[in-house]
């Protein structure tokens, strides 16, 4: 292990950034959802250098980008401000266990400082003791008991729609 460096993912690294993500989905055993070349296409139109939909603390081993954070600027109503959403935090596995995600974590909170962002959420697989261990250790007063994460996706989404009633005003 060379040098561990820490930075906010450029645009000209989504192509390797791509590669990470592929690594993390073949972890939690999903398939890439779409070939290479067009699933980098749709990140740089997406991140950094694109529409900024999301953003990325990397961790760097010398010139290797080995982990990840991954999160997305949200707005708060009721906690009125800016924030931020962590989507996912992801390390290859030879380099577990090093620090590396307490780093990207820090980082990224440093991030949120500079940026003046009050508040971070994020989510573990419920029976995910790893990632829940690792998080706890972090922030051991954050783990909070009035909230639960529900998510629709795919064909759940048009589901839901059909029950639309009505359109919605076009704003454009």
């Amino acid at each position: 292990m060379g040098t561990l460096s820490y930075r906010l993912l450029a645009s000209e690294e989504v192509p390797e950034f791509t590669g990470l993500c592929a690594a993390m989905a073949a972890f939690h055993g999903r398939p890439e959802p779409l070939p290479r070349e067009e699933w980098a296409a749709r990140l740089a139109e997406d991140g950094p250098g694109g529409a900024q939909k999301f953003e990325a603390v990397c961790a760097f081993d010398g010139d290797q980008m080995v982990g990840c954070l991954i999160f997305s600027p949200i707005y708060e109503t009721l906690f009125p401000g800016n924030g931020a959403f962590i989507r996912d935090v992801f390390v290859l596995e030879e380099y577990r266990r090093r620090g590396i995600g307490r780093n990207m974590m820090a980082a990224f909170a440093k991030l949120c400082l500079e940026r003046d962002w009050r508040r971070a959420d994020w989510h573990a697989d419920r029976l995910d003791f790893d990632a829940r261990t690792f998080y706890d250790m972090l922030c051991t007063d954050s783990f909070k008991l009035d909230r639960l994460s529900y998510r629709i996706e795919g064909d759940e989404i048009a589901t839901l729609a059909a029950k639309a009633d009505g359109e919605l005003p076009d704003q454009g």
